[in-house]
């Protein structure tokens, strides 16, 4: 169903994304400042104008190293990516998207013309729409076709200027780089003068800007940062969706940045300052600029996914949401200060005196940006500019705002519910204290828990439910946690409800049967889970442990309410033994990490899921997880040594060895493994590794028939070929694959498969092939590992994100991932056919068949009724077909609360008691991920 083109909520926001556009709005005012307050030739060449010794020169050095055209490709770079990731959401939505797109640039446009020629010459919004109009005709691009034309557009400028510089030399730039004092103090005056001396002045230089050296330099320059961004967003990276590894290599690479720029200062010095020397010194700068950019993602990517909702990354959040504001605030604000309309300071300041401005400017737009999105939720310039894109009037003030009647109605009773049990805590804790100056940091964590982020500015969290604002009510606690505070710092403790709400649902449930915990925990060792555990259950409080939330069974989800359990921040690689082929990690650190972590000692840890750049190790255990490479190397659990578990009693305790092998008692590590969260926490894991094979081939096959392809799938493996993987999509999952790709591929059953050797390779896949040629395959296509084997693989790699846009009616219900004995592979892939046409409701089988898996989903208009009961219907004959087969309900997602009553037909009663009866014994309260894998547990 199409929803009405509207912004994106807050609640939807990505905050690492925010802070880096709030960071890079903020570092680009160290360059524009110096056009603000000196004539723009200074730009290009310091020693024009001003002192340019001591403690002016080291200011000009620093801003040179790690500002100048640094945060403008950060800014730009998030720019590319803001095209396609509003064009994607609108078109999730069934909206307009490209339409949408044209309108905002085009507004865009009307405004930074505006401000360049009423306000300030240097505008880039200008460039950036006209750059943004080419971006929507490639958006259609994969990533690294984005990524190489960035870079060859990049090359222009540099192409033109190193050819000037050898054949003209340079005289090409020498009014430029050193203008006549005459011109030099003509610009000062006519800065100190009225605004229409700066009008006549500014319209022509606007002008210029505008045409010849956008045309020239500018777009090549913008427009490739740009494409780099579009890149950058398509592969995760400035989304935060990359792994640790990733983001610390470009760190790296600013550092080697950082290198190269002041090679160029030295270089430029050693050369007297000479126009000669400038377009050559211009390339250390424009080259090196790209890798500091991407340090500063590095950095601010990795500190928001460490601290989301610290005071440092809201700041700059908050500022990064409000950047269209702040960016002309800016100027408004520079303009007044330096030019003749206000105080008139223009070439009478000097380097060291305006970071003092620049200093003031940072303070004053965080401190604002953070009350002002208190009390609204946009900027006042995004709600301008969104309300002219979507053609209505936005709604601009925030829940808080909106609903204040509800809170004085409401608040005396709230405040004694609440404020009392709180102040109790409060008191008795400063009673016990005998250190004076923890009774305000007391008192502080009392305020904050009780208004819910109302009182702590950076605390408050602006995704509060601002599209049911009439509905808004304080915060009601289930159940005290106030002994919470005794436990952990406040940064590791959150009443706000932007926290909890995240924390109420997995990916597989539905907002309206999410459950909000009472308050969400991030421990950051193993002491700090023991101790909230033994402490939740002396008060018999649910505890709810908690990473990425990407299940998809409601496992995650706080039934009970009470502490969810965030181990997101429990994530480091502790150990590397490549000797033993071991590694040590913490349960919040995701796959993929792990995997680039060993990658440096040539190891991997094979048994991942697909999704381990967004799921982490702590999850994968609990569910017992596997993936597209089970069928050769096996489940998590088979790779897992040893464990450390917090119990529910809050023992901790070590299960397993670190000995390849182990017979000493009970096999307690598997018992961990798989229970999704209801018998332990675990803190640290072992696994064991193996080497990364030589050589990696892959490739798709095309068959006429599905019952075609499952046969020689299942013969496949039958037969013993070594795959490492081997996948299929049906012919209905084939079409909705080329519609989102747009590829004209046949829209016929497709098997996927891959195989892992250090030697004799072509033996397995010629086997393979022969297999495949006794079922009439249509085609067989493998490649080595590369960008060929990833084009053949494409249609398998981004099926599950084709779905919800391919028909606007229609949307998938929670995928399945039944599992049944090879043999029985082709019956339930024919039963879901069978039981699509009885329904008459699309449903895609795909998934990983070398293990007998398959996912699959059902498109129901969710809209009606009877098309959802219908396709639940169809979800639940599938399953209980997969159990009468030999097979079971969850292959690799766990229970949870979605599949409680397929338990009871999967196993008898008395192997269910048995469950029971350690559940029981290990957590008698029951206080350890309550409501989930029984039906009768309450």
């Amino acid at each position: 169903m199409t929803e009405p083109a509207s912004p994106t909520p807050p609640s939807e926001r990505i905050v690492s994304l925010d802070a880096l556009r709030g960071v890079a709005l903020l570092g680009i005012l160290i360059i524009n400042v110096r056009v603000f307050a000196m004539p723009e030739a200074t730009l290009l060449n310091p020693t024009v104008y001003g002192d340019f010794s001591g403690a002016n020169y080291w200011v000009w050095l620093l801003g040179h190293v790690f500002a100048q055209s640094k945060f403008i490709t950060v800014f730009s770079a998030l720019f590319g990516a803001g095209v396609l990731l509003f064009i994607d959401s609108k078109r999730e939505k069934g909206q307009p998207a490209v339409r949408l797109q044209l309108r905002r640039t085009a507004i865009l446009i009307a405004i930074g013309l505006l401000h360049a020629y009423l306000l300030w010459y240097g505008d880039v919004l200008v460039a950036y729409g006209f750059t943004g109009l080419f971006l929507v005709a490639v958006r259609h691009l994969e990533a690294s076709q984005l990524a190489k034309l960035g870079v060859l557009f990049l090359c222009f400028v540099p192409v033109v200027e190193l050819s000037t510089a050898l054949t003209v030399g340079g005289d090409a730039i020498a009014g430029q780089w050193a203008p006549a004092e005459a011109a030099l103090q003509q610009e000062v005056a006519t800065y100190r003068g009225g605004y229409l001396e700066q009008f006549n002045h500014r319209v022509p230089t606007s002008l210029a800007r505008q045409t010849a050296s956008f045309v020239g330099a500018t777009f090549w320059r913008v427009g490739g940062v740009m494409l780099l961004g579009m890149a950058l967003y398509r592969w995760g990276v400035l989304t935060g969706e990359r792994s640790q590894q990733l983001y610390r290599r470009l760190i790296g690479g600013g550092v080697l940045g950082v290198g190269i720029v002041l090679a160029g200062v030295v270089y430029i010095e050693q050369n007297d300052w000479s126009a000669g020397a400038a377009l050559f010194w211009r390339q250390f700068n424009y080259w090196g600029s790209l890798l500091v950019a991407g340090g500063y993602v590095g950095v601010v990517t990795l500190y928001a996914r460490r601290r989301p909702n610290g005071p440092i990354t809201r700041g700059f959040a908050a500022v990064g949401r409000t950047a269209f504001t702040n960016y002309l605030l800016q100027t408004v604000v520079a303009t007044s200060v330096f030019y003749g309309h206000g105080l008139g300071l223009f070439g009478s300041v000097s380097r060291v005196e305006t970071m003092g401005f620049v200093a003031a400017v940072w303070i004053a737009q965080i401190v604002l940006s953070v009350l002002w999105l208190r009390k609204f939720r946009f900027g006042p310039v995004e709600w301008l500019w969104r309300t002219l894109t979507y053609g209505q009037r936005q709604p601009l003030r925030a829940w808080l705002a909106v609903s204040f009647q509800h809170w004085r109605r409401d608040l005396p009773d709230w405040c004694r519910t609440l404020g009392q049990s709180h102040l109790g805590a409060f008191v008795e804790r400063c009673a016990r204290e005998t250190d004076p100056w923890r009774c305000p940091r007391a008192f502080s964590s009392w305020l904050k828990n009780t208004f819910s982020g109302i009182y702590y500015p950076f605390q408050l969290s602006e995704e509060h439910n601002w599209d049911r604002a009439s509905e808004c009510q304080p915060t009601q606690m289930s159940v005290q946690t106030s002994f919470l505070e005794e436990l952990l710092n406040t940064d590791q403790i959150s009443y706000g409800d932007a926290d909890r709400e995240e924390r109420s649902t997995d990916w597989g449930t539905d907002d309206a049967d999410g459950v909000m915990p009472d308050v969400v925990v991030w421990p950051e060792s193993t002491a700090d889970v023991a101790a909230v555990v033994t402490a939740a259950n002396e008060h018999e409080v649910p505890v709810t442990p908690y990473a990425a939330g990407t299940s998809l069974e409601g496992n995650a989800v706080p039934v009970d309410n009470g502490i969810t359990l965030d181990v997101s921040r429990m994530d480091t690689v502790l150990e590397i033994r490549p000797d033993d082929l071991q590694v040590d990690v913490q349960p919040g650190i995701l796959g993929d990490d792990v995997n680039e972590a060993v990658a440096e000692a040539d190891l991997m840890l094979p048994s991942l899921p697909a999704s381990g750049s967004i799921a982490t190790i702590g999850g994968m255990i609990a569910n017992d997880a596997s993936g597209t490479k089970t069928v050769k190397y096996g489940e998590v659990a088979d790779w897992v040594l040893e464990l450390e578990v917090v119990l529910p009693t809050g023992d901790v305790v070590t299960l397993g060895s670190k000995a390849a092998k182990t017979s000493a008692g009970y096999n307690l590590k598997n018992l961990i493994i798989g229970s999704e969260g209801t018998l332990g926490v675990v803190t640290r894991a072992t696994f064991e590794l193996t080497p990364r094979p030589e050589q990696i081939h892959g490739g798709r096959a095309m068959f006429d028939d599905i019952g075609a392809a499952t046969a020689a799938i299942a013969e496949v493996i039958q037969s013993g070929i070594d795959v490492a993987k081997i996948e299929l999509i049906d012919a209905f999952s084939a079409t909705v694959s080329n519609e989102y790709l747009n590829t004209s591929h046949p829209d016929v059953p497709m098997v996927f498969v891959e195989f892992h050797a250090d030697h004799d390779i072509v033996r397995e896949i010629e086997r393979c092939r022969a297999v495949f040629d006794d079922h009439d395959v249509r085609s067989f296509d493998v490649s080595e590992a590369g960008p060929e084997m990833d084009e053949l693989w494409e249609a398998r790699g981004k099926l599950a994100k084709a779905f919800e846009p391919y028909d606007p009616d229609l949307s998938p219900l929670t995928p399945g991932d039944i599992t049944v004995p090879i043999s029985r592979y082709p019956d339930i892939i024919d039963f879901a056919k069978t039981l699509s046409a009885e329904y008459d409701l699309p449903v895609a089988t795909f998934g990983h068949a070398g293990d007998g898996n398959v996912h699959y989903f059902v498109m129901v208009d969710p809209d009606d009724p009877a098309s959802v009961a219908a396709g639940e219907t169809v979800s639940k004959r599938l399953v209980e077909r997969t159990i009468e087969l030999g097979g079971t309900s969850t292959g690799e997602h766990g229970v949870g609360t979605g599949k409680r009553e397929y338990l009871i037909s999967e196993h008898d009663s008395s192997t269910l008691e048995t469950m029971q009866s350690i559940k029981q014994t290990l957590d008698p309260r029951g206080i350890f991920n309550p409501g989930k894998i029984f039906v009768d547990e309450t």
